[in-house]
């Protein structure tokens, strides 16, 4: 049995997030303190520039091995972390939920650890297996291809049409993802993913129809397959221009997204949160399903600031049994819905546009400052909590210098 009572609203629960370097552990922290009562908030994570270290929202902060670089060695010190400290609840935040997956037999049956088992992930997350998915359900996919060696890719990209895309089936934000022109084009992406990452025939990346159109995407908690809340936002602007991690966007309300959401969600037998991408135009009511992110999203504080505590809402359904509805709140018709900045995002996506000598890049930069505003959202800065964002930068020059000014290193480990 757990050390406290899941129905008992005076017991200070403990909650250890995982991951905490970067803005989507920071906000959940920031999201934790809806609860009542007041939960005691802890972090781990694998640099001492990790932003939720410096967050009056935390406790107490722990180093942790790389979950990426060396998995089972993150698995047994978050197990450690857990036992020498009485953690109630690990919400794990990233992609490290599979580590932890992995070894759960590390932790104690007691120990409530807050996302689906490992099979379910590895399914949602591969963006193969849920492409096969969303066809079977009616969701709108574009045409995608899981060809075994660079011949077969030359042909199925001929079948597609250029231009398309060349995707390894996991990563996020972007990474690994290349638009291809031409054959020529195909044939340098394609070693660079295999060869660069030392992939198997069972991670090969695949290959996709290009789909012109802007990205959305659909927040979500589920519970045995049912649907319980979707939020959906339209992505302004991303980390390299039109893919990648969204740095700027806004609230949108589009029925056939929560519809598509709802249908793969009852195919997933989803418990938890989740994410989908879609390309598509609301103009023509037209979207198709890219992929899923089967744990929190790096655009939490959009849904959060406008009035929906997914992660609230998550340990009230999984942890007290309760009803999460008091956790969504939409904003009264006269307020509206605040759009989001990245703060961090945006300066690496200007310094990457500058380099390619698109001076104008400084002028929209701006003007999405200037839409934000002083008292709108941010994704990694808090005037009542603003030295974590100073970290957070200091993190991302450490690593601008390291890599040899690249923006967004990749890390083969992650496409495996």
């Amino acid at each position: 049995m757990a050390r406290f009572d899941a129905y008992d609203r005076d017991y200070a629960m403990r909650v250890l997030i995982t991951y905490g370097w970067g803005r989507t552990g920071y906000v959940v922290a920031q999201a934790l303190t809806a609860l009542v009562p007041a939960c005691e908030i802890y972090v781990c994570g694998s640099t001492l520039l990790s932003m939720t270290r410096f967050s009056r929202f935390v406790k107490k902060f722990f180093l942790t091995p790389d979950p990426d670089m060396e998995p089972e060695k993150y698995a047994r010190k978050v197990s450690d972390i857990v036992n020498l400290n009485g953690i109630d609840v690990v919400l794990p935040v990233y992609e490290d939920v599979f580590v932890i997956q992995k070894y759960r037999h590390f932790f104690t049956d007691n120990i409530e650890i807050l996302s689906p088992g490992l099979d379910r992930l590895e399914i949602a997350s591969s963006k193969w297996s849920i492409i096969e998915i969303a066809k079977n359900v009616g969701v709108a996919i574009p045409i995608t291809k899981a060809p075994r060696d660079i011949d077969e890719a030359l042909i199925s990209a001929g079948h597609i049409g250029y231009p398309l895309l060349l995707k390894s089936r996991r990563g996020n934000s972007g990474k690994e993802v290349f638009f291809i022109k031409d054959q020529y084009n195909l044939r340098q992406a394609w070693h660079k993913i295999v060869l660069d990452n030392c992939l198997n025939k069972n991670d090969f990346p695949i290959l996709q129809q290009f789909i012109f159109g802007k990205v959305f995407g659909s927040c979500f908690l589920a519970d045995k397959g049912k649907l319980i809340k979707c939020f959906t936002e339209e992505y302004l602007h991303c980390h390299n221009g039109d893919f990648g991690a969204s740095t700027f966007r806004v609230h949108c309300n589009w029925p056939l997204l929560e519809n598509y959401t709802e249908r793969l969600v009852r195919a997933l037998r989803w418990t938890g949160i989740g994410h989908f991408d879609f390309v598509g135009s609301r103009e023509k009511d037209s979207a198709y399903l890219i992929e899923m992110n089967a744990r929190f999203w790096g655009a939490l504080k959009l849904s959060l600031g406008n009035g929906y505590n997914f992660p609230a809402a998550l340990i009230s359904l999984l942890i007290y049994k309760t009803s999460p509805e008091e956790f969504f709140i939409p904003p009264s018709k006269g307020k509206g819905f605040k759009p989001c900045l990245w703060l961090a995002g945006e300066m690496m996506s200007f310094v990457n546009s500058f380099r390619k000598q698109k001076f104008s890049c400084i002028f929209d930069f701006l003007k999405r400052l200037q839409i934000t505003g002083i008292s709108g959202l941010y994704d990694d800065f808090c005037w009542t909590d603003p030295l974590p964002f100073f970290i957070e930068i200091l993190y991302f020059f450490k690593e601008f210098l390291r890599t040899k000014f690249a923006s967004k290193p990749v890390k083969r480990e992650i496409l495996k």
